[in-house]
């Protein structure tokens, strides 16, 4: 089988401006690393006379990102809102462009969190915690674009 590795630099973050059931993604340029963890619960199954075992337990999702304080872009604008409000939003992580047929992306409705640095010199930012909105319906959901 050949080989395809996948670059950091691929992968992309999205903004939904839409709504759950029919997103409309918006690409987050002002952001630097990304990273997407579904980070679940080792459920260890203690077999006798055999290796211990595991299985996914419960799951605390979280995707992680530096924000830049880009205030022309209305999207970081909301973004940064969320993080002090609270408000649930929707983002994407995707391993390319995600309009483009057969990208696979992770996606979920997220509660922010995050402190601002502003550091002199450097771009204002904030380093963000997104994870699944106790509000939301719906978990880290795997999808393919279409």
């Amino acid at each position: 089988m050949a080989k395809d590795y996948k670059k950091g630099a691929d992968y992309r973050l999205y903004f939904n401006t839409g709504s759950y059931a029919t997103p409309t993604w918006a690409e987050i340029k002002a952001c630097g690393d990304v990273s997407a963890d579904p980070n679940p619960d080792d459920v260890t199954v203690p077999e006798r006379g055999m290796d211990m075992g595991h299985l996914h337990g419960e799951k605390d999702t979280s995707f992680t990102f530096t924000l830049y304080e880009d205030v022309g872009d209305t999207n970081v604008e909301t973004m940064i809102a969320a993080i002090y409000s609270g408000v649930m939003v929707h983002l994407a992580v995707s391993r390319g462009d995600i309009e483009t047929a057969l990208t696979k992306y992770l996606h979920m409705e997220c509660l922010l969190r995050g402190g601002v640095t502003a550091n002199r010199g450097d771009a204002a930012s904030y380093d963000v915690t997104a994870n699944r909105h106790a509000n939301s319906d719906n978990g880290l959901v795997r999808a393919t674009a279409t």
